[in-house]
């Protein structure tokens, strides 16, 4: 193999590395949002349980399906 195909291949793999890295970093960011949301509704719900019917900060197809639940 050429110092060119190898550089080329070389270069590949350190973007390839930083294309995963990236995707990786932004999962990460993801799934702390995905925990921090259900948290929210985590507590939102267990306010709900104690007699107050108050989803601020559910959407409301999400508010419907846990009153379906709940029933």
């Amino acid at each position: 193999m050429d110092i060119r195909k190898k550089l080329e291949k070389q270069a590949f793999e350190v973007a390839r590395n930083k294309m995963i890295d990236l995707y990786n970093e932004k999962l990460k960011h993801f799934e702390s949002e995905l925990k921090q949301i259900n948290g929210e509704v985590s507590v939102n719900i267990n306010q709900d349980l104690k007699g107050n019917l108050d989803f601020k900060n559910v959407n409301e197809d999400l508010r419907k399906r846990i009153i379906e639940y709940l029933k």
